[in-house]
């Protein structure tokens, strides 16, 4: 007896590790009702585990329909992965050459050829700052430029790279005291600021120190030093940069952005408590630059 309830178990056991299920549920089933005296205390445990197996045996069919599934569902995933790939980079070539054909919206194609014309814009105006050919405003636009088209950090390298090869190159050192101001823009306010215009600052003191009377040199170092906090002290030598602008001014023929240096020795003046001064040299500007607009009105505004 003992030994038929071993083989019994034991064909249980090769089911679980050998996975032949259905044929050792058989065999155990045939066992026990050959032997009824023998397992007539293990019937209902002999009953209770042919039905597991059973059971068992529906689980793993279910299973490997569902994994069987799951195999076809990723084939047919990665497919559909491949065509929308395929689809993605026709787009892109027809928008490249058509925008309208390749049903790019039209709001992302009119930005896209903004960006175009900006660089080209940028590349343009390059060749006009470089050459000497540049009005103010072109120089504005094209510092703008550098800042928005995120070509402002290669082109200050390039500068720094130039103004290195050429210690006593008065236009490298302005272009990259420019570069630096363009890029102190892009930074919010804080210690990086200050970091940028200091070496801003530096340049223009280069320059004066090969050409003394550099007037844009002079007025670009003494505007950035009036910037600065109060705190920090800078004004008074603000003041003084720009009374030697004023002095050197004498000199010249008077040109509308000479005006400025008394618009800003002005504001200096009464920043410091001195209006009796402000007021006096808004006068000596209006009397050099009668058609100025801008010092005619902050007379004005002192008279009121």
């Amino acid at each position: 007896m003992k030994f038929e309830a071993i083989a019994f178990m034991a064909g249980i056991a090769g089911f679980v590790l050998g996975g032949i299920g259905v044929y050792t549920a058989t065999v155990a089933q045939d066992l026990a009702l050959e032997n009824k005296d023998v397992l007539v205390h293990d019937g209902e445990i002999a009953d209770d585990t042919i039905a597991r197996l059973a059971a068992a045996e529906d689980s793993i069919r279910t299973q490997n329909k569902r994994i069987n599934g799951w195999r076809d569902d990723e084939a047919q995933l990665r497919d559909k992965v491949r065509e929308l790939l395929e689809r993605l980079e026709a787009v892109e070539q027809r928008a490249t050459a058509d925008p309208a054909a390749a049903g790019v919206a039209p709001g992302v194609s009119e930005d896209v050829g903004a960006a175009a014309r900006a660089r080209e814009d940028f590349a343009a105006l390059r060749s006009k700052v470089w050459a000497g050919e540049a009005s103010p405003a072109d120089e504005a636009r094209f510092w703008e430029l550098a800042r928005t088209t995120g070509a402002l950090d290669e082109l200050m390298k390039d500068l720094e790279q130039k103004a290195a090869a050429a210690p006593r190159d008065v236009e490298a050192k302005l272009r990259l005291a420019s570069a630096y101001t363009a890029k102190l823009l892009t930074v919010p306010d804080g210690p990086e600021r200050g970091t940028w215009a200091m070496r801003a600052e530096k340049q223009w003191g280069d320059v004066l120190a090969i050409d003394p009377e550099h007037w844009q040199a002079r007025y670009s170092r003494a505007f950035s030093w009036s910037q600065w906090p109060p705190f920090l002290g800078k004004g008074p030598a603000a003041i003084k940069e720009f009374e030697k602008l004023a002095d050197q001014q004498r000199g010249m023929t008077p040109e509308p952005q000479q005006a400025n240096v008394y618009l800003q020795l002005a504001q200096l003046y009464r920043s410091q408590g001195n209006a009796k001064r402000a007021d006096e040299t808004l006068r000596n500007g209006v009397e050099r630059h009668p058609d100025s607009k801008a010092l005619e009105d902050a007379l004005d505004a002192t008279t009121r």
